[in-house]
């Protein structure tokens, strides 16, 4: 008997097998995606956070032209964000309204709204705010998280700074999200139109409001800086789904568990050492580790904001090597599928802080330097000359190209500029 070799296999079994594995892999990274949007669809009906498009829109109009109760005008703003005598705050962290006039009361073509971080309050930034509606002439509102810049009540947690302790009850995920509305709703009963700027956590949630279609036609530009659209913690990814499955437990079960867990993982108490005397004074840099399922919260919801809606004219600041949040893939990605829009990021990697990069009292260094990029940038993209203060026709005469550092976008992607000098940024950007 003869040994006859086998016959090779045709083309279309050598086809067949790598074919089968293609669709296989396919096939489980589509159930996956289901299995994860069935998921994130059941943990936001039985524990909603997140306020709807509609419910936003209502509380905006009812504060534009609802009755005598709800009506918001610049004579009556003052008394609303008045802060309760029974739930006292730090001299300087309260609600504020710097009025562009002075102590004069009245409305403004651009109103500049801004919204701090997690753990800090309206100095966050200072004076970065301050600076960019002094140069439109624009009304500007300093909103107060729920919860931050509390003052002692039993002098427990924070080492003389704000109360830690009110941030497990009073930030909690809805309440943090209806401040973001409500700021929205302060900043349309002093100015016709919003200029949203909102630093880490603030970023997110401004981010979050430029991308609802229902309130585009009242956000002129955005300004972003280190926006905490991930937590630079390498666990983060894993733990923020983790924690948010655990809130399909019933009652107090689900919350026993997610609190001990973090407690597990991080400690029971969440301590940053003081920078400075201001530092300490404004911040909650000492609270207990389960208030931060809070942030989480807010984070996980909000991490399917469909930044494609955002249309406004937006400007990024952040810093390459933060560690606090993922600035370096997650924030960059995320501002590069912002809409057809006029955008701009500028790096910051010389400040004092990694990620607070505009503070006067963290980082003084590039204070001015992200106050005259953001300046330039509102009034290039946002604001109309005849609105800017100081500014006449043929002050600017840039040339036609940005040397170089201008990177033209595909289709969809709006008109884009990454730089790192105010001398770049001085140059129009390509359509």
């Amino acid at each position: 008997m003869f040994f006859r070799p086998s016959k090779p296999p045709s083309l279309t079994v050598s086809l067949a097998i790598p074919l089968a594995a293609l669709g296989a892999g396919t096939a489980i990274t589509l159930l996956k995606g289901c299995f994860g949007r069935s998921l994130r669809r059941l943990i936001n009906k039985i524990d909603p956070i997140q306020p709807t498009e509609q419910q936003v829109v209502d509380a905006v109009n009812r504060s534009r032209s609802g009755d005598d109760n709800d009506l918001l005008t610049p004579s009556r703003v003052e008394q609303c964000i008045k802060e309760a005598a029974e739930m006292p705050v730090v001299a300087g962290a309260e609600r504020k309204i710097y009025w562009a006039d002075g102590y004069e009361q009245k409305k403004t073509k651009y109103a500049v709204v801004f919204v701090h971080g997690w753990g800090a309050c309206r100095q966050e930034c200072r004076p970065v705010p301050q600076n960019v509606a002094s140069a439109i002439g624009a009304n500007l509102y300093c909103g107060r998280l729920p919860g931050h810049g509390r003052r002692h009540r039993r002098g427990r947690l924070g080492g003389g700074g704000p109360d830690g302790e009110a941030l497990i009850d009073e930030a909690n995920p809805r309440a943090l999200l209806q401040s973001a509305v409500d700021a929205m709703c302060i900043g349309l009963a002093i100015g016709d139109e919003v200029i949203l700027m909102g630093m880490s956590t603030g970023g997110v949630l401004v981010s979050w409001l430029a991308s609802l279609p229902s309130l585009q036609a009242h956000i002129a530009g955005v300004v972003l800086i280190s926006p905490a659209y991930a937590l630079g913690h390498p666990l983060y990814p894993a733990l923020k789904h983790s924690f948010a499955t655990l809130r399909l437990l019933p009652g107090n079960i689900g919350r026993r568990w997610r609190s001990w867990l973090i407690s597990a993982i991080i400690g029971g108490t969440k301590a940053s050492p003081a920078l400075s005397e201001e530092h300490q004074r404004f911040n909650s840099l000492v609270y207990p580790s389960a208030a931060l399922l809070n942030l989480l919260d807010v984070l996980w919801t909000l991490d399917t904001i469909d930044f494609s809606c955002v249309t406004a004219p937006s400007i990024m600041f952040g810093n390459p090597n933060d560690h606090v949040t993922n600035f370096r893939v997650k924030a960059i990605n995320a501002f590069l599928r912002f809409g057809e829009t006029s955008k701009a990021l500028h790096c910051i990697t010389k400040a004092e802080h990694p990620h607070v990069i505009a503070s006067e009292i963290l980082s003084p260094s590039t204070v001015d330097e992200i106050s005259d990029a953001a300046i330039l940038f509102v009034k290039t993209h946002i604001v109309p000359s005849k609105y800017n203060v100081g500014t006449q026709d043929g002050d600017v005469a840039p040339p036609a190209i940005m040397s170089g550092r201008i990177r033209s976008m595909p289709s969809g992607m709006g008109s884009f500029a990454s730089y790192s000098s105010l001398k770049d940024l001085k140059r129009p950007f390509e359509a």
